[in-house]
C-alpha cells in the first residue's frame, strides 16, 4: 500500500477535488456516500460498481502485492465521482486496471451528472497514473455508450477485444409463453420433450434466494457443478482454478451486512439442486452471472428449465430486463432483443507502456484463450494437468 492514503489535486477552476483512497478502512468509511451516489446517479448496469461488491472483492482478491487505488472526486465537499482501480505490476510494467476483475462483468465509473464527464474521468485517471507511476491503463468489458468508453476513446485508447452482451426486455410480457413464441416450432417441441423427461426424473421445485445460508449453500453447489463441467469438457480456466474466485462468491452469498443484490435461482429435483444460476438484481434488472447444472442431467437441459422458471418469476416480480452478459452465445441470441457491444481498452501512459502496447503484449491473455478453445479436448487436458488450471 502507498502512503499517505490520500492525495489531493484541484482541477481547473476548483470544480473537482481529487483524492486517492488506498486503505480498506478509508474505503469502508466512504460507504454511506458511495451508496448515496449509486442510488442517485448509478445505472442498473453499474451493479459491479456497488460498494458492497467491491468490498467482497477487496477482502478476497487483494493481496500484499496489490495496490488499490480508488479515485475520489468531490465538488463542494460532496462525493461526485468514484473510480475503483488497482495497480498490477508484471515484468516491471505497472498497469492500472479495474477492481472486480475477473468477477465483475462491466467496468465503469460512478459519476454524478451527465455534462463534461469525460473530462473529469480523464483527470482522475491521469491523476492516478501520475501519482502511482503507471505505464498502462487496462479497462475490460466497457459498455458502448458509457461515460468511461467516451473518455477512453477521446484519449486514444486502443480496442484490444470486443464482445456482445445480449439482454432481453421483460416489459409487457405476461409469462413464459411470450418468450417461447420467439422459438421455432421444432425448438418448442424439443423443449417440451426434454421438460417431460426432466419431470419424469423426479419432483421439480424452484426458488430464488438472496444473501444468507441458502444462497451460500447454493453457491457452493453451483461452483462444484461448474468444476465438474469444466473437467468433463477439458475447459482451461485460470479464473476457476484461482481459489479466490470461490472465496469471493462465498463472501458475497453469506454476507448480510454487505449485500450486493444476489438472486440465486435454484431448480431442485426431489429436493436436490439440478441447476443453479448465480445472478444479481440491481435497479430493476436481473444479471445472469453464472449458470451451472448437475452433469448427470446434462441431456435433459436442466439449465433451460431453471431459466424458464426464473423468467416467470422475474416477470411476476416486475423485473424489467434480463441481462445475459458477455460473451454472446446461440441461446442468448435466440432470447435477446437488445445487444450491447462491450470492449476491452488499453491506453499507454508512459514510454514503457507504449512499447509494451506496440508489441501487443497486453493482448496475451485474450489470444491465448482464443487459441486454447480451438485445441482438441485431449490437448487441453494435457495443458490443464501441466498448468494446474
Amino acid at each position: 500500500m502507498q502512503t499517505p492514503s490520500r492525495e489531493h489535486c484541484v482541477a481547473d477552476g476548483g470544480q473537482l477535488e481529487l483524492s486517492i483512497i488506498d486503505t480498506l478502512s478509508a474505503f469502508e468509511e466512504l460507504r454511506p456516500e458511495w451508496d448515496a451516489l449509486m442510488a442517485a446517479s448509478g445505472r442498473p448496469d453499474q451493479v459491479f460498481q456497488q460498494h458492497a461488491w467491491i468490498w467482497h472483492w477487496w477482502n478476497t482478491y487483494v493481496g500484499d502485492r496489490d495496490d488499490p487505488v480508488i479515485i475520489v472526486g468531490r465538488r463542494n465537499g460532496r462525493l461526485a465521482m468514484v473510480i475503483p482501480l488497482v495497480v498490477e505490476a508484471r515484468l516491471g510494467v505497472r498497469t492500472l486496471t479495474w477492481m472486480g476483475d475477473p468477477v465483475s462483468q462491466y467496468s465503469d465509473v460512478l459519476i454524478a451528472g451527465r455534462r463534461d464527464t469525460s473530462r473529469d474521468i480523464l483527470r482522475g485517471l491521469r491523476f492516478a497514473a501520475h501519482t502511482r507511476g503507471i505505464d498502462l491503463l487496462a479497462a475490460g468489458k466497457v459498455r458502448e455508450g458509457s461515460a468511461l468508453a467516451a473518455a477512453i476513446e477521446a484519449s486514444g485508447g486502443r480496442v484490444a477485444d470486443e464482445q456482445i452482451a445480449p439482454a432481453m426486455s421483460l416489459v409487457g410480457l405476461s409469462g413464459l409463453q411470450d418468450i417461447e413464441s420467439r422459438f421455432s416450432s421444432k425448438m418448442r417441441r424439443d423443449r417440451r420433450r426434454k421438460r417431460k423427461h426432466l419431470e419424469q426424473a423426479g419432483r421439480l421445485d424452484f426458488k430464488v434466494v438472496s444473501e444468507g445460508s441458502q444462497a451460500l449453500e447454493a453457491v457452493e453447489c453451483a461452483i462444484s457443478f461448474k468444476f465438474d463441467w469444466i473437467e468433463k469438457h477439458a475447459i482451461v480456466s485460470n479464473t476457476y482454478a484461482d481459489s479466490r474466485f470461490a472465496a469471493f462468491w462465498r463472501s458475497a452469498a453469506g454476507s448480510s451486512e454487505h449485500r450486493a443484490g444476489l438472486a440465486v435461482a435454484i431448480l431442485n429435483i426431489d429436493g436436490r439442486p439440478a441447476a443453479i444460476e448465480i445472478g444479481l438484481r440491481h435497479k430493476g434488472v436481473h444479471f445472469a452471472h453464472i449458470g451451472a447444472f448437475d452433469i448427470a442431467y446434462e441431456k435433459l437441459s436442466p439449465g433451460a428449465a431453471q431459466m424458464d422458471a426464473l423468467f416467470d418469476t422475474c416477470i411476476a416480480e416486475g423485473v424489467r430486463e434480463y441481462d445475459m452478459l458477455a460473451p454472446n452465445a446461440a441461446y442468448k441470441q435466440r432470447l435477446g432483443d437488445r445487444f450491447v457491444v462491450v470492449r476491452d481498452y488499453v491506453l499507454p501512459v508512459s514510454s514503457k507502456g507504449r512499447a509494451c502496447d506496440a508489441l501487443r503484449l497486453t493482448d496475451g491473455r485474450t489470444l491465448a484463450k482464443a487459441a486454447l478453445t480451438k485445441l482438441p479436448a485431449g490437448a487441453r487436458r494435457v495443458i490443464k494437468s501441466t498448468l494446474g488450471v
